[in-house]
């Protein structure tokens, strides 16, 4: 008799519970955004200009907006949450963030992938669009 292998028998488990459990639904991302963004919000300083970079269907965005934060959202216009947005997004090319330095106190981004090699280069300008707190 064949020794079963842990290790494949847990990946394939996993794959179909994976497959059967997680509903991609836009409902189910905002169930996930608002527990983040509960977290978020206990960092955050209770009001001031906010960008938030990958802002999907600007759901996030707009709580925050609710929440009384100045807030500015940018995201790439190849977004697959482009035709759901529900705020104004301005679209921009993942490379050059389309404001000028120190105009914003805060930067929030959840869930946005950006390459290992860009992180130095985004941290940079990122800093540059925040202004300096003493």
């Amino acid at each position: 008799m064949k020794t079963p292998n842990p290790r494949k028998a847990l990946k394939t488990i996993r794959s179909l519970g994976t497959f059967w459990v997680a509903e991609k639904t836009l409902d189910h991302l905002e169930a996930i955004r608002r527990y983040e963004l509960d977290i978020a919000l206990q960092l955050l300083p209770l009001t001031g200009k906010l960008l938030e970079i990958g802002a999907g269907t600007g759901w996030q965005a707009q709580e925050l907006e609710d929440r009384g934060y100045d807030v500015s959202a940018i995201d790439l216009p190849s977004s697959k949450y482009r035709e759901n947005r529900i705020r104004t997004i301005t679209d921009y090319d993942g490379k050059e963030i389309p404001f000028e330095d120190n105009v914003f106190d805060v930067v929030f981004s959840s869930n946005v992938i950006v390459g290992r090699h860009q992180y130095a280069r985004i941290f940079t300008l990122l800093r540059r669009r925040v202004e300096s707190v003493s």
